[in-house]
């Protein structure tokens, strides 16, 4: 299919959409994808780098499908791991869907109400949401299920690599099977990602229990140049962190970039102490802090900021800016210490450069003195480092992920999750039920039976007279209580407020006049209330 003939056959206000865009061209992977969507019907695999049209290649030919053949409920079920991401998307969705017939509706916590009744009622378009809300809508209201996705043509995953290898992404083909088997309709999968390694797993991974065959296509603009810097500093412990964070803050001045961490404390510590800096050489006070401790609407308004402002700007953060959440064009990445991954380094870099095709990442390590000896004064995270750039720029090599064989936490989950949807069932119904699911191929009945019978003995449920097994009272406050919805534990947390405002959260309980680093400040407690988790600071 020619680029053309690939423009002539999406949908009429795509192709408007695209002009006033003033995309010069489709991209292969773009009209690779329109063929492949709309005429062969198979799962796809989207793999290109951060901003390389992976969303639009999967969207535009999805959306030109139920346009000409509309769907009798939600058509394009859009799967995000963020809730930040999601509202993200969403901006860059509904301009695509400016003036037509066709409705985009967000559903997680955050969303409002009002949009998801009016879904109910009139079910159509695409609906953004993540495996959490979906578990919950099956567990809490399954008809919901039959009422949206009655008629669902395609399913997308955004940033498939987050979910694979791990229990939450396991959870998700758990959902969509169980979704399947209540509306009896397998749509199209569609993936998108930056940074896959394995491109057979994940194929393998994207059309568990779909029946389809899966294809991967992808995209490289051969123009996009890197450029990498390491610098490496011995410190003494008395010297860390200002010697440390003014090599930054002079790398970063004048500059719209990133500083990327390795948790949240160390990103705290490093804007607060790059922001004193700042000031004390009077220059503007241009940085911010992102990242999951803080609250909705200060990350919303750092991104906003990100977005618009023209000018120099530096935001520390950790996980939450790496994936493809809109902050406009970056100079510059700074990576503070040794990345975890390379596929996590090579998501970073790629949030700088999109206009001028140059993407460029800064490496700042350091490394303490030690008193004597050759090996305790190696900086191992220098090795490590250029370890990892030798990896990835030369030889293309990612980390392989690992997808679990026996999830049996998972199992005792979706036991739950499964009884709770349908009811009271039958041990042998429940076995074919739970064991039928794609991520549980390497568990068999006998694992099973020892799995039901600890959740008795554990008083999860309870085995009724005709031998049915249900939720015990216990199970029931398990499956009614919001965390239930998530497989990944989740810290305690205590929420810190300043005049009644929330800033965000803390994982531990301060004592009044302790002080501490939040959002890029220093906060002086006013005082802990264990029982509610509230810190109030000033």
């Amino acid at each position: 299919m020619t680029e053309q003939e690939a423009y002539d056959r999406l949908t009429d206000f795509i192709q408007d959409y695209i002009y006033e865009k003033k995309w010069e061209h489709l991209n292969s992977m773009q009209i690779e994808a329109v063929e492949k969507v709309l005429i062969r019907r198979k799962n796809l695999l989207f793999t290109a780098g951060t901003a390389m049209g992976k969303t639009e290649a999967a969207l535009m030919p999805a959306i030109t499908h139920i346009c000409e053949c509309p769907s009798d409920s939600v058509g394009i079920l859009y799967i995000s791991p963020l809730k930040a991401l999601i509202n993200d998307q969403f901006e860059r969705i509904e301009e695509m869907l400016a003036g037509t017939q066709v409705q985009i509706t967000r559903w997680h916590q955050d969303a409002a109400v009002s949009k998801k009744e009016r879904l109910l009622f009139c079910p159509g378009g695409i609906l953004q949401t993540t495996p959490e809300s979906l578990e919950a809508m099956l567990c809490r209201c399954p008809q919901r299920v039959r009422t949206l996705f009655s008629d669902l043509r395609y399913v997308i995953i955004d940033e498939l690599h987050y979910f694979m290898g791990n229990l939450r992404g396991l959870q998700l083909l758990a959902i969509l099977e169980r979704i399947q088997r209540i509306v009896q309709v397998i749509p199209v999968r569609l993936g998108l990602s930056a940074t896959i390694s394995d491109t057979k797993g994940a194929l393998a991974y994207l059309s568990a229990g779909s029946g389809r065959e899966a294809e991967a296509i992808g995209y490289r603009d051969e123009r996009r140049q890197y450029f990498v810097s390491v610098t490496a500093t011995r410190l003494k412990k008395v010297d860390y962190p200002d010697t440390y964070c003014k090599k930054i803050f002079e790398q970063s001045l004048g500059k719209r970039a990133l500083l990327f961490t390795n948790s949240r404390r160390e990103c705290e510590i490093l804007i607060s102490h790059i922001r004193r800096m700042a000031i004390k050489a009077g220059q503007p006070d241009c940085y911010y802090i992102h990242h999951g401790s803080i609250s909705k609407g200060i990350r919303e308004d750092t991104e906003r900021c990100m977005k618009e402002s023209e000018g120099p700007v530096l935001t520390g953060t950790t996980l939450t800016l790496e994936l493809g959440i809109d902050i406009g064009d970056l100079d510059e990445v700074i990576q503070a210490s040794q990345p975890m991954q390379i596929s996590s380094m090579v998501q970073r870099v790629g949030r700088s450069g999109r206009k001028t095709l140059t993407s460029c990442i800064s490496f700042h390590l350091r490394h303490y003195e030690a008193s004597d000896g050759i090996l305790e004064n190696l900086d191992l995270s220098l090795v490590r480092t250029i370890a990892m750039i030798e990896l990835y720029f030369r030889e293309k090599h990612l980390e392989q992920v690992k997808v679990p064989r026996c999830p049996l936490n998972l199992l005792v989950h979706e036991v739950l999750a499964v009884i709770c949807e349908k009811g009271c069932l039958q041990p042998p119904h429940l076995a074919e039920t739970v064991l039928e699911l794609s991520v549980f191929q390497g568990i068999s009945q006998e694992d099973l039976r020892l799995v039901l019978r600890t959740m008795i003995q554990k008083d999860f449920l309870k085995v009724y007279e005709d031998g049915a097994v249900g939720l015990s009272d216990t199970g029931e406050k398990i499956c009614c209580s919001m965390g239930f919805y998530a497989v990944f534990e989740a810290d305690e947390t205590f929420s810190v407020y300043w005049n009644n405002n929330t800033i965000g959260t803390v994982d531990r309980a301060y004592k009044t006049d302790e002080r501490f680093f939040l959002a890029g400040k220093t906060w002086t407690v006013l005082g802990c209330d264990l029982k509610h988790k509230r810190i109030d600071v000033e």
